[in-house]
């Protein structure tokens, strides 16, 4: 086939435009026979690889899956702050649900699960804050002396507009235990002037908290608007998926997403964590993926200064699986276990359709489609 096609090509120049484009397409339909040729003769060899390769990274996924540190989140408010809705989202998926996690005390229950790295508990059913409450949070630390809270989400009821009675002594408490960050959930609900009065009140009642954060515990909220920002017209088309609305009058579009303040929340949660808790605290929420990948980032550094020191080939493997399995706990892949023969058949295949390999990939090791776009080595990945 390739003296067939050299000598095609040996007067290409001088051939037709229509011949030419023929040669070029026969010189490629050749070169992936030939290519898929020799893959089918290695198949044996691929099959054996990529069993070994998913072995390694099933054993270190789980070693690290067990050795992870997971820390501790105390949410604190009463019923209708929004705690839930906002763990939810901040989490990506329904953590809090009526009826689940298991009560450690009377008005605190825990929330953990295998795949998720971290442990929350949640004042749930408070209804008001007193004195009563206040001597049950102190009974509840006194449980978790030997597995400290090592930081605590205070949820305030921003619609409310008020503070609680007992709100400034819990919170001064609160603060001798773990680092305090005071949310003002459903702020999409005040007006500016609302909202900054009541910023106003928590600084000064809550002197000992980390910050004042405005939140919506909703992912994609967007702005209630009924007329256009640049010309002031009614005649506005809104698209919620989008986050931006269009007007007929003046043909402009424009943005209409609401911060919804979770990514300061997850940034300042992260600074006020011991180190070794990070990677897991940043590997369970789903609203920063900068964050993620800033995670990630650190964790290949940390695999290239190991891979400096190297010495012996045979602790490679061990040193690129781990790094492998750090970066799928961050990213919330699951392992790819059962799935060895499906994986090396598709690497078997067209090796030229590297995106489509690629996306397999990504799903066989995702327990779901990954929908947000990476941007990694330059390149964007769904």
């Amino acid at each position: 086939v390739r003296e067939v096609i050299k000598d095609l090509e040996s007067n290409l120049d001088s051939k037709p435009k229509a011949s030419r484009e023929k040669i070029k397409r026969m010189r490629k339909e050749a070169s992936n026979t030939i290519l898929m040729q020799f893959v089918e003769s290695k198949k044996d060899l691929i099959y054996a690889d990529v069993e070994h390769i998913t072995s390694l990274f099933n054993k270190a996924f789980k070693k690290a899956t067990n050795t992870i540190k997971k820390p501790n989140v105390l949410l604190v408010g009463i019923t209708g702050t929004g705690k839930s809705s906002l763990i939810n989202t901040i989490f990506g998926r329904k953590i809090a649900e009526v009826g689940s996690g298991s009560a450690v005390t009377q008005h605190f229950t825990e929330y953990s699960s295998d795949d998720l790295a971290l442990v929350i508990y949640d004042s749930k059913g408070v209804k008001i804050i007193s004195e009563k409450f206040i001597k049950e949070a102190e009974k509840f630390f006194q449980v978790h002396a030997s597995n400290p809270i090592h930081v605590i989400w205070y949820v305030i009821n921003a619609a409310s507009g008020r503070l609680e009675p007992f709100d400034e002594e819990l919170c001064t408490q609160l603060s001798k235990k773990a680092p305090v960050l005071v949310l003002l959930n459903k702020a999409d609900l005040c007006t500016e002037k609302d909202l900054e009065s009541l910023e106003r009140a928590v600084q000064v009642e809550f002197k000992e908290c980390v910050g004042v954060f405005r939140t919506v515990g909703v992912k994609n909220a967007i702005k209630d608007i009924d007329k256009c920002t640049y010309c002031g017209s009614e005649d506005i088309e809104i698209k919620r998926r989008f986050g931006e609305a269009h007007c007929s009058s003046c043909n402009e579009k424009f943005d209409i997403r609401l911060d919804n303040g979770l990514k300061k929340v997850i940034k300042s949660t992260f600074k006020v964590l011991p180190t070794a808790l990070r990677e897991a605290f940043i590997s369970s929420q789903t609203v920063s993926f900068q964050m993620k990948q800033k995670t990630a980032c650190n964790v290949i550094d940390q695999f290239y200064s190991e891979f400096e020191k190297l010495w012996a080939t045979t602790k490679l493997s061990k040193i690129v699986t781990n790094l492998m399995a750090r970066l799928a706990i961050i990213w919330e892949f699951n392992g790819i276990e059962g799935k060895t023969a499906e994986l090396a058949q598709r690497l078997g295949g067209d090796l030229a359709q590297k995106k489509t390999t690629a996306k397999f990939v990504l799903e066989r090791c995702s327990s779901k489609r990954t929908t947000h776009s990476y941007d990694g080595c330059g390149n964007s990945v769904e």
